[in-house]
């Protein structure tokens, strides 16, 4: 259960950051990107702040490749919403936040940088 609801704050999370980068006037790649790994509670500390999720965490400690389970990625169909959403358009924002991402072995991560550049 926790799972899922971290990797939803995760995927929001991604999308706030691809907006903020738009906006700031960078050049984006508009998919939201989560990587999942098992860490030690010695790498990570909970987030301040009363609106959070109690699964928000902020690593302090940099986390090797080793300790990734799996990446998930939104596939192609999701472009448009995405889009709308980074443009502000807060329904397509929840329309991008019901879409589940999809998800990748963490081997197959050069497959996923040669497909998404």
């Amino acid at each position: 259960m926790l799972e899922s609801v971290a990797m939803g704050a995760a995927a929001d999370d991604s999308l706030r950051i691809l907006t903020a980068l738009a906006q700031g006037g960078e050049t984006i790649r508009p998919l939201r990107v989560v990587v999942v790994a098992d860490v030690a509670d010695s790498r990570v500390e909970p987030v301040p702040g009363d609106d959070l999720l109690p699964t928000a965490r902020r690593l302090v400690r940099p986390v090797g490749w080793d300790a990734v389970a799996s990446i998930h990625v939104d596939d192609d169909e999701a472009l448009e919403d995405l889009l709308a959403a980074i443009g502000g358009d807060e329904q397509a924002f929840e329309r991008v936040a019901d879409e589940d991402l999809m998800w990748y072995d963490v081997e197959e991560r050069e497959d996923l940088i040669a497909y998404f550049g």
